[in-house]
């Protein structure tokens, strides 16, 4: 089934389920700076009805996915979509999730009217899927939470010791926030990655991803940034996990980045082979790739 909540259905949506996040968004200065709203009512001004048109083109979108992708149906045939609609302002204009609904901004819903079905189409729809596994991970949380655990993760909360360093980190480092991940993890029983502002940042994508020593860090440090952040991207023992695809910051990326990409290599195969903007095959998979794939086989009743 899909969904489209009227601008009305849409604010109510947010009162109910993303008064928190907001607040604490809004209560970081680094964050606050570089968003468009400064309270939940203007957030609610950047709403926007989807129009006749653009239901059409994302319904068929959704249908063709579901229809082409059905080895994977317990993520995209079963589950509900819902979709609000909001202009290019909201946060940095980067499609994110509210709950279960997908927050499409104008120029996402424009690419998927695309008639001519460019590479600003396709990219768009596995656009499209990744949100949706975000959905799913806050409707199925045990479900995620157990692929996140062969993984190596830990919830943060199995680490009382490690808060007041969380605490300290916050503070020194100021990190993006990012509604698609609410839940806080440690990889290895000491690695915490976290998405950390560059020095006057001027947008929401001038950050550094980083994975940060928990055990080694230390607040009496002089330059505890150099002591205890290194790049994941630049860390042999993370891409040798979970390969070099980009943007794996959090478990909840990591996954929905994973699954997008390995659902839309499906929804490829069945487009036309004529097609110019189709995409290299698929190289070989990464260890969290094939955990990932005896997972999804795993969660067939999801």
């Amino acid at each position: 089934m899909i969904v489209f909540l009227s601008k009305d259905a849409s604010i109510s949506w947010v009162h109910k389920y993303h008064n928190a996040y907001l607040s604490n968004t809004l209560n970081s200065s680094q964050n606050k700076i570089l968003r468009k709203y400064t309270s939940i009512d203007s957030f609610c001004e950047h709403i926007q009805e989807v129009t006749p048109r653009e239901k059409r083109s994302i319904q068929t979108a959704i249908q063709s996915i579901q229809q082409k992708c059905w080895t994977w149906k317990c993520l995209v045939a079963r589950p509900t979509w819902t979709v609000i609609g909001v202009d290019n302002q909201v946060d940095g204009s980067m499609p994110h999730t509210i709950h279960s609904a997908i927050i499409m901004p104008h120029w996402l819903r424009a690419h998927l009217c695309d008639s001519t079905h460019s590479a600003a189409y396709t990219d768009a729809i596995e656009t499209l899927i990744h949100e949706q596994i975000h959905c799913l991970q806050k409707m199925y949380p045990p479900h995620f939470d157990k692929l996140y655990t062969l993984w190596g993760y830990k919830q943060l909360h199995h680490y009382p010791h490690y808060e007041h360093t969380i605490r300290d980190l916050k503070q020194q480092f100021p990190q993006r926030t990012n509604p698609d991940t609410p839940t806080e993890w440690v990889l290895r029983n000491k690695w915490y990655q976290a998405v950390v502002f560059k020095d006057a940042p001027t947008s929401l994508t001038d950050v550094s991803y980083v994975l940060i020593d928990l055990q080694g860090y230390a607040a009496d440090v002089s330059d505890r940034k150099q002591h205890a952040m290194v790049n994941q991207d630049a860390t042999s023992w993370f891409t040798d996990l979970f390969g070099t695809t980009k943007h794996c910051y959090h478990p909840d990326e990591t996954s929905a980045v994973l699954l997008a990409n390995l659902i839309y290599q499906d929804f490829e195969k069945c487009a036309s082979a004529s097609s110019a903007k189709r995409k290299q095959p698929p190289g070989k998979t990464s260890p969290a790739e094939d955990i990932l794939i005896k997972w999804v086989h795993s969660c067939d009743r999801l």
